[in-house]
């Protein structure tokens, strides 16, 4: 419930029987605190007979039997004027997340004492009286403003608020829409300030942004309105992109600062809606030469600065241990963070030594700008930023449970290629996606990986062993061949390095069976041979956007022609195979090393379909193949032209 603001003090005479008159002294001034989101300044008035004023910036915790933890993150101490005003700012955090509190205490008042405002874990004894609690996060007013299509108006779900257009008062809100002077644009700076007061008596002004103009749909004649969340941008450290949210179609200016200097300056695009019954795009992505912690990433629509997200240093080294040495536990995370910002998918807090919290459950998450579009490959860990509604994520490449032999558990025999196709969920292809997309019926679409040329380390060592043996990087053209071993069960380890630094393995097992002898059946040999690998498949493709591709028996150097620009394209390989079950693996590489596109898919039927999309010219390129069943594997070598 909110409550309307405080009437000034006044002075009461009782008029007595014995004619004497009694004067009451003034009633204790109520308290003001004035915060701003992602500002570190709180100012504020003091009751009555206050002499201090201590302000704390609280993140608390909850442990795993609900006991709130205080965390004090930041604070100040400020003596009041004598009019009982004071201001001050934190220095490293501001007010910023739904979960942050700002406790304010008063020495020398009599009430209340202690005022802690925001969201998030609050502590029992923050509404004990003479203390007082006052539930109001610091994005109480994100989401709940809207601001008409031409601009005109603006309606916000508060109890009470006032607005600024470009740093001067809009006229007063008439049942909760502002009708501003001159109609706004979103080149305009539009803030409102919510108002609240606690049940004893202290008033919370609150301001943040509001959100840009609703953006009028196709075919829909003006004006609309529409609840919008402000713009915010979040950095994306494994693959250097940043996404921005809450846009209307439209140029914006991204600038990316570090130490003080301009390192990069580009323009985010937000499409214009394709038709009546499409998504209405909303994100804006680029791809940056490299991002760093400390980054500002700045977004402006003309001189009006939507959001400055500041990147957080962030480094982790992910272990999903499945084998025997660890006994299957689960997902741990060790590695450095931001001091005191929250994490992303919990209420989980960095350590002020800026390591990241071990026992925890931080075990990542899909990266997912939109549900329809989310394809679990690659797996993030954030921290939010307390100079924007932003964050920072690391999003590491992933392994699929089809792209990597041996596979957990399986028998395996030499000659065997050991490979592991790197993969993840690309969030400047997954924003153009959710701009694009139309409803339809049934089952919505899923937009594929994108294949990562991070390195993929294999590693084994013989059951109980703490020793692996290091076999390479298997994430290349064909993947590396396993020596012969002696026959027994073994550990693996898959170890994922993103170009930052951030690791992830993988744990399994496999049993190496060796080559039987000759004479002796074997699982894909005939009786009385030694076990063979399975056939090549025999392969055919086909390419879109009128490109014609073939397939040749022989090898040649793979070239690529000027012929045509490169453009993306689709290589579909449609292949027979005798052995079904089989995994099949395509890599295409153009020149000596440089692995352009690959794929897998299983024989079902005798057949598999293989989709390989890449920026490809037109030339001779290099086609890798490996079959892979039951342990034993075959590798083969074409050329495909494209032209």
């Amino acid at each position: 419930m909110r409550h309307p603001k405080l009437g000034r003090r006044f002075l009461l005479t009782l008029g007595l029987t014995c004619g004497l008159a009694l004067a009451i002294a003034p009633l204790a001034s109520a308290d003001i605190v004035n915060l701003t989101r992602f500002s570190k300044t709180v100012s504020g008035t003091a009751p009555t007979g206050t002499t201090m004023v201590t302000v704390y910036l609280l993140r608390n915790t909850e442990t795993a039997t609900g006991t709130v933890v205080r965390q004090a993150v930041d604070g100040f101490n400020v003596a009041p004027n004598g009019s009982l005003a004071w201001s001050g700012a934190f220095v490293n955090h501001a007010f910023s997340t739904d979960s942050d509190q700002v406790e304010v205490d008063y020495t020398g008042a009599t009430s209340p004492t202690q005022v802690t405002i925001g969201g998030g874990e609050f502590l029992s004894t923050a509404s004990t009286a003479p203390a007082e609690e006052i539930d109001l996060p610091a994005d109480d007013i994100d989401g709940n403003c809207a601001v008409e299509s031409t601009g005109a108006d603006m309606y916000c779900d508060l109890g009470s608020f006032t607005a600024t257009v470009n740093g001067t008062a809009a006229p007063a809100p008439v049942g909760n829409y502002v009708t501003f002077t001159t109609p706004v644009t979103n080149a305009s700076t539009v803030l409102v300030t919510e108002t609240d007061t606690g049940s004893l008596g202290t008033t919370v002004n609150l301001t943040d942004s509001a959100p840009l103009l609703t953006p009028l749909p196709t075919g829909v004649t003006g004006p609309v309105i529409s609840y919008m969340s402000e713009p915010s941008c979040g950095a994306f450290e494994s693959t250097n992109e940043v996404v921005c949210q809450n846009l209307t179609p439209g140029s914006y200016t991204l600038n990316q600062v570090r130490g003080g200097s301009s390192v990069f300056s580009g323009t985010v695009t937000v499409p214009a809606q394709a038709s009546a019954n499409s998504t209405m795009p909303s994100y804006g992505a680029a791809a940056l030469p490299s991002l760093a912690g400390g980054d500002q990433i700045i977004l402006s629509s003309g001189t009006h600065v939507l959001t400055t997200l500041t990147v957080r240093p962030l480094t982790i080294a992910s272990a999903t241990p499945l084998g025997d040495l660890l006994n299957g536990s689960d997902t741990t995370i060790t590695g450095t963070c931001s001091p005191s910002e929250f994490f992303t998918d919990f209420d989980d807090l960095c350590s002020s030594a800026g390591a990241i919290p071990s026992p925890n459950h931080l075990d990542g998450e899909d990266l997912s700008l939109y549900d329809t579009y989310s394809d679990p490959i690659g797996q993030t860990l954030g921290q939010f930023d307390d100079t924007s509604s932003g964050e920072t994520q690391v999003n590491m490449p992933e392994i699929p449970y089809d792209l990597y032999a041996p596979e957990y558990g399986e028998g395996v025999h030499t000659p065997f290629f050991v490979y592991a196709l790197s993969r993840y969920d690309d969030p400047t292809a997954i924003a153009g996606a959710v701009n694009s997309y139309t409803p339809t019926i049934g089952e919505q679409p899923v937009l594929p990986s994108t294949a990562s040329s991070s390195p993929v380390v294999f590693q084994y060592a013989q059951l109980g062993s703490p020793t692996f043996t290091t076999l390479g990087n298997v994430n290349v053209a064909g993947g590396i061949a396993l020596p012969a071993l002696t026959p027994g069960i073994y550990d693996d380890r898959y170890v994922v390095t993103d170009p930052h630094g951030n690791t992830s393995y993988y744990d399994g097992t496999f049993d190496y069976e060796g080559n039987a002898a000759a004479g002796t059946p074997g699982p894909a040999g005939a009786a009385g041979t030694a076990p063979v690998g399975p056939a090549a498949p025999s392969c055919r493709a086909t390419a879109n956007h009128r490109r014609k591709a073939t397939i040749h028996s022989t090898r040649s150097v793979a070239t690529a022609a000027k012929a045509k620009r490169a453009a993306v394209i689709r290589v579909t390989l449609i292949c027979t195979a005798s052995t079904n079950n089989a995994r099949v693996a395509f890599w295409l590489q153009r020149g000596s090393s440089d692995v352009v596109a690959d794929g897998s898919g299983v024989v079902r039927n005798h057949k598999v379909r293989v989709n390989l999309s890449a920026r490809f010219k037109n030339g001779n390129y290099l086609l890798y193949e490996v079959i892979d069943s039951k342990g034993l594997a075959t590798e083969a070598t074409h050329t495909l032209v494209l032209k």
